[in-house]
This record gives structure tokens, C-alpha cells and sequence, in this order.
């Protein structure tokens, strides 16, 4: 995969589980990496974690503060270009507990929460880094989202207020993309989706079949940084996926 040692990548969620595995991938490849937490705990264990893989974390650079709000998002944009001077690329990986309940027994204080967590969060990094990033010649936003975003037709029993959540992501992705292209704006906006259970540094007990997050996370750097697509929902479902896309001259076709 192509070095990208001269660029500047926003990870926000970069501390979370599948966070952690897209972090990796990107340090592999030279740029600086910059993951904001609301605590000092979650980037320390970031470290301990990218260190135990033997992963270099010079490149790693951690602020405190909350992306999630604007205030807060604002804070960390400035002290971003205090710091480095602009902003290249964002891989928002955004999330939170994932409640199995059935809907209608759902507390509002649970709704709002995931709500808050998984679109609201999404549209204050947006509103915050877009600007940035459409200065860039080839700056690029990359959403993670769940399975039922791009499809909108898979709601389990048991998952219905996160299919919910994952299909207000999608079209948040769709109407970025659209504002973007209708204001003459250059910067890529995609969706990433993992359609198997990943591997993280918390999920040892695992099936065969399942992806290791840091290989999700090769699909990632290579959607934001090396492939010229634009306002797409791409799924990665097994490691022949994510070979496909380390196949620099290859096209792949989105779901």
C-alpha cells in the first residue's frame, strides 16, 4: 500500500474497538494520525494496545476532548490546526453501546442516547472538518457504519433502534455527498461497512471467519486515501475482500 507520510488523518472513535484496528492500518502506511477521546484513559490504552502489536506510535497523536459536540468539536478542530495547519482526511468510526431490546420497550433516555451517538455524532464531525477537508485537492470523509445502513431493509427483532440508527447514517452520508457535489466541493464522502463480526483487542473468543479489525482497517486506508470513489456504500465481508482492495490497479464493485 502506497506511503502517505506527508498527510494528516482525523480518526475520531481511533481509541474504540474497531477505531483501534483502522489506527493500525493507517500508522502502517506513514501518515500522522490524530484521535481525539473524551478521556486520557482510552488514548493511553490506544497506545498499549498499538504497542503491543509491535505497531509504532510516533505518528499517533491523542487530544482530549468531545467530537461529539459542537463546542467541543470546535475546541479540537482549532488546537488541530494550531498543531499541524489543516486537516487531509477524517475516518469516522462513531459509536457507542448497542442496546438488544425490542423497540417498543426502548427508554427514551436509550433512544436518545444511540441517536446521539450514532448520527448526531456523525453530523457535528461533519459540520466541523467538511469545511477542511474541501480545501484539501483530495480530501475524503469516510463514515463507519453498521449492516443495516446501506441495505435499509435488515431490522432483528432484538436491534431495531440501531437498524434505525445505521439507516439515518447512510442517508446522512448521501445528503453530505449531495451538498458537497451541488456546491461545487471536491472532498470524497463514503460509507465503510463491516458485514462480519470483527476481531478486536476485547473479542478473543471468535469464529473462524471473522475479520480482524486492523485488516477492516487496511479497506479503510485504502477507501479514504488510494481509490477515487465518491459517495458510496462499500461492504467488506472476508479477508479476500480486503485483498482485493491491497490490489492497487484493481476496481472493486460497491454494494
Amino acid at each position: 500500500m502506497t506511503n502517505h507520510t506527508d498527510t494528516i488523518v482525523l480518526v475520531p472513535g481511533g481509541a474504540g474497538e474497531v477505531g483501534a484496528g483502522i489506527v493500525q492500518a493507517f500508522l502502517d502506511t506513514g501518515p500522522t494520525v490524530i484521535v481525539p477521546s473524551r478521556s486520557q484513559d482510552h488514548p493511553d490504552d490506544l497506545h498499549k494496545h498499538l504497542e503491543s502489536t509491535g505497531t509504532a506510535t510516533d505518528q499517533l497523536t491523542s487530544l482530549v476532548g468531545n467530537i461529539g459536540q459542537i463546542d467541543g468539536a470546535k475546541e479540537l478542530r482549532d488546537d488541530i490546526l494550531e498543531q499541524f495547519g489543516r486537516v487531509d482526511t477524517v475516518v469516522a468510526s462513531l459509536g457507542g453501546p448497542q442496546p438488544i431490546e425490542r423497540l417498543i420497550d426502548v427508554p427514551q433516555e436509550m433512544w436518545d442516547q444511540v441517536i446521539d451517538n450514532f448520527m448526531t455524532a456523525h453530523f457535528v464531525v461533519a459540520r466541523t472538518f467538511l469545511p477542511l477537508l474541501a480545501e484539501q485537492d483530495e480530501g475524503s470523509y469516510t463514515m463507519i457504519n453498521g449492516l443495516s445502513g446501506p441495505t435499509g431493509d435488515i431490522a432483528a427483532p432484538a436491534s431495531g433502534l440501531m437498524a434505525i440508527a445505521s439507516a439515518g447514517e447512510h442517508m446522512l452520508m448521501r445528503a453530505l455527498a449531495e451538498s458537497a457535489e451541488h456546491h461545487g466541493e471536491s472532498v470524497r464522502i463514503n460509507e465503510l461497512v463491516p458485514l462480519t463480526p470483527l476481531i478486536t483487542r476485547s473479542r478473543t473468543n471468535t469464529d473462524s471467519e471473522w475479520m480482524p479489525a486492523e485488516e477492516f482497517g487496511l479497506v479503510a486506508v485504502a477507501l479514504a486515501m488510494e481509490y477515487n470513489y465518491h459517495r458510496e456504500a462499500i461492504g467488506v465481508y472476508s479477508q479476500s475482500d480486503v485483498r482485493r482492495w491491497q490490489v492497487r490497479s484493481g476496481e472493486w464493485t460497491p454494494v
